[in-house]
């Protein structure tokens, strides 16, 4: 499917741009040229205005603009977070607990380590979030962080699974429960 550049006006075949591959090439130049500028006068690179002192990943911005930027991306973390845990359950598998503080997702088969190994770079934390947050897995559920240690430490099995230890769930109905 033929679309019309955004800047030239020209047809192009890009699925993924408004804009040609030619026309993509000079803003990137364009924009790098402006970013160094912009670096050597001092001036803040997202809001352009305010003195930019503070370098945050790529960019060198202004305190108010650094302190959104975090906010921001913290928001979104947690937001991927919650949809994960929810889709998940919602609470310990094991135990019942439902902060989201004290919630994690732990690998039913004791197996994280050879996902963590095979993927250079993006190995845990938000970027694992990300990648079962679009792709539901049956080898993962939420426990909290005393539960998923436990069973870490115990070969498998929680301890409150253990020597007559009343869970909070009857032990048949979590998964991974031996």
């Amino acid at each position: 499917m033929k679309k019309t550049c955004s800047r030239c006006k020209k047809s192009h075949d890009s699925q993924k741009y408004a804009v040609c591959d030619p026309c993509r090439a000079k803003c990137k130049v364009d924009n790098k040229a402006r970013y160094e500028k912009m670096k050597e006068e001092g001036i803040c690179t997202r809001c352009r205005i305010k003195p930019g002192m503070i370098k945050k990943r790529r960019h060198f911005m202004c305190l108010e603009c650094t302190q959104e930027s975090d906010r921001k991306w913290r928001k979104w973390r947690d937001d991927v977070y919650q949809g994960v845990i929810d889709q998940y359950g919602g609470k310990c598998a094991c135990c019942g607990e439902t902060s989201l503080k004290f919630l994690t997702i732990d690998h039913i088969n004791n197996d994280g380590y050879k996902e963590k190994g095979g993927n250079k770079g993006n190995r845990g934390g938000y970027s694992f979030y990300k990648r079962i947050r679009d792709n539901h897995r049956d080898d993962l559920q939420v426990l909290c962080y005393n539960c998923n240690c436990g069973r870490h430490r115990n070969g498998g099995v929680c301890p409150h699974m253990q020597e007559g230890e009343k869970s909070y769930y009857d032990c048949s109905l979590v998964r991974g429960c031996a």
